[in-house]
């Protein structure tokens, strides 16, 4: 579906946004930024869009960012349609065969914010690999392939439109 766009929509579609530090105010406490003044923190954001009536798929196979018990320090984190939080990662999670993949399922759109405050005892990089498809579940070919994936069955939750 990708390959078929238009090169500007592509574009738009695949390249980051620049980052504006989202701050809701229903977060609680123990899941808001830390605001460590380092020169090296490195706080990245990505906006991903479809257009109206399409679905994005996300499948993450590989986290990495500093574990810790709140991700407070590294984290990679995951919101959909500017609604909140969907997920917080920190630890180093590679798919493996047969494990479960961290799967996002989005109405048009998703938010991916990847943090670290720069703190060099760190010994994992931060960073993520993930699959993104664009579905639109009007079309029986999508529908079915959707339907038959590896990722259906480890959806966290399936939008109603």
């Amino acid at each position: 579906y990708l390959n078929n766009l238009p090169y500007g929509l592509l574009r738009k579609f695949l390249e980051p946004t620049p980052p504006t530090p989202p701050t809701p105010p229903t977060v609680p406490e123990r899941l808001k930024r830390s605001t460590h003044d380092t020169e090296e923190q490195i706080f990245c954001e990505w906006n991903i869009r479809t257009e109206a009536g399409l679905y994005l798929l996300m499948t993450f196979h590989n986290l990495s960012a500093a574990y810790s018990v709140d991700c407070h320090g590294a984290y990679i984190e995951v919101e959909r349609e500017n609604n909140g939080y969907d997920a917080r990662w920190c630890g180093n999670r590679v798919s493996q065969a047969g494990s479960r993949p961290h799967v996002i399922f989005a109405k048009t759109e998703v938010r991916i914010t990847v943090y670290d405050d720069g703190d060099v005892s760190k010994t994992l990089p931060t960073g993520f690999e993930a699959d993104i498809e664009v579905i639109d579940l009007f079309n029986a070919q999508d529908y079915n392939a959707f339907m038959k994936s590896n990722a259906y069955p480890h959806i966290r939750r399936l939008l109603l439109g």
